[in-house]
């Protein structure tokens, strides 16, 4: 699917800029449409190590030779259980111990609500295009991701706005670098007053954020 074809596209870059690489197709590369088919010809075409995988024993040697692991298996669109050769494959990838990259959201992961379908990629990282997905960000979904990096490609800035749009991102604040001949009580002195015995999770938060936006000194009662 796309998701596959993303990873064709990482494939021939690394390999361009002189990588070693091998590809694993699963499904049956013949039905590939659009840019997975135009990428999968380029892929040909630079004589990269391309593998049908139908039993998960062929990639287990490439693996254990392997620095990391690109996963782009299933993307957000993954509405079913993983099962199959899929299912088998996920699990031998996360028993690898290797680095994983994960293209859009893990494999296995559905794009709506972070759910396992069954089974999923523990990713390292993972990469996803234009916006964050609302799998990205609930539990387990986020957990399964890793580092969520977020790249651009060129989505309208009238989208930015729309009614519809679920998820968006902001620009972080730079924190004011500290001069080195400064100390904590330079830096401001906040007492928060909140909660109660049995509830210290809002409070805690609350007084660890003041420190965290570059607050010297938070006192919490």
């Amino acid at each position: 699917g796309n998701n596959g074809g993303d990873g064709l596209v990482v494939a021939r870059k690394i390999h361009s800029n002189g990588g070693k690489v091998t590809v694993f197709i699963l499904g049956d590369s013949s039905k590939f449409e659009g840019a997975a088919k135009q990428n999968f010809d380029i892929v040909n075409k630079l004589h990269i190590k391309m593998i049908d995988l139908h039993d998960v024993s062929l990639a287990l040697e490439t693996v254990k030779e392997s620095d990391a692991i690109i996963d782009a298996i299933f993307g957000t669109g993954l509405d079913r259980e993983v099962k199959g050769e899929y299912k088998d494959v996920i699990n031998m990838i996360n028993a690898s111990h290797k680095t994983v990259f994960s293209i859009d959201i893990p494999s296995g992961i559905h794009g709506d609500t972070g759910q396992v379908m069954g089974t999923a990629v523990k990713a390292h990282y993972t990469t996803t295009f234009g916006l964050p997905k609302t799998g990205n960000l609930l539990y387990p979904g986020f957990e399964q991701g890793g580092k969520l990096y977020v790249t651009h490609i060129s989505f309208p800035p009238v989208m930015q706005n729309s009614d519809q749009l679920k998820i968006a991102t902001n620009d972080p604040k730079t924190i004011p670098t500290r001069s080195k001949d400064t100390h904590k009580g330079n830096y401001g002195k906040v007492l928060f007053i909140a909660g109660a015995s049995n509830y210290l999770g809002a409070p805690y938060f609350s007084a660890l954020s003041f420190l965290k936006a570059g607050g010297g000194l938070s006192y919490l009662a």
